[in-house]
């Protein structure tokens, strides 16, 4: 009897393809979001006049835009690890990717009190505040596709950080294509970003598997 059921067993065993690493899977989800969202960003119109000189001119706008771009890696790079058993018993990456996301907001913070750059208007007028969450859609179901053929024991948490970096990658570009100015970038850029993380994250925890 148990050979039998042994047998039935493996009968309906089917190959499973092998995950990608964490590594790699970071690396085309980078490529790929970062093209879906620049992509649409310029679909709307121009990057804001100088805002890639002041990448090369101004330190801390550069450090602004490179931490905002760490905070996507960071975020999904947690989140692949958070979908691995045994890559991040401890939580380290995603701690890591909070840390990234707490320094570019306090340097928006400081720049309420010292903007890096005088205030200067976009090309064309952007809804932002609707385009950042809009334009973290794309990015964020390519993750929740590569997640599904992980395995997330904590589906929150996993599902809450691929969000948090989905929604860090419009905000960037935000700080390209639209406005500068620290409040406006807080109230309208990160804003969304946030809330579109803890969205993200309740809907997303919802579309995995369960284990």
């Amino acid at each position: 009897m148990i050979s039998e059921l042994q047998e039935r067993l493996v009968a309906e065993l089917r190959p499973v393809a092998r995950a990608a690493s964490p590594p790699r899977a970071l690396a085309l989800w980078l490529a790929c979001s970062a093209l879906a969202v620049a992509a649409a960003t310029l679909a709307v119109g121009p990057l804001r006049p100088g805002a890639l000189q002041a990448l090369v001119a101004v330190p801390r706008f550069a450090l602004d835009c490179a931490l905002g771009a760490l905070a996507a890696g960071a975020g999904m790079l947690a989140a692949l690890r958070l979908s691995t058993p045994g890559a991040d018993p401890r939580g380290a990456a995603l701690r890591a990717a909070l840390v990234a996301q707490g320094l570019w907001i306090a340097l928006h913070l400081w720049g309420l009190v010292d903007p890096a750059l005088p205030a200067a208007a976009p090309a064309v007028a952007r809804s932002c505040a609707s385009d950042v969450p809009l334009y973290a859609l794309a990015p964020m179901g390519l993750a929740l596709l590569l997640l599904r053929r992980r395995a997330a024991l904590e589906r929150f948490p996993a599902a809450f950080a691929a969000a948090l970096a989905s929604a860090a990658l419009p905000a960037l570009a935000m700080q390209l294509g639209c406005v500068y100015e620290p409040q406006h970038a807080l109230a309208l850029h990160l804003a969304p970003a946030l809330a579109f993380a803890a969205v993200g994250g309740a809907v997303g925890s919802r579309l995995l598997p369960r284990l």
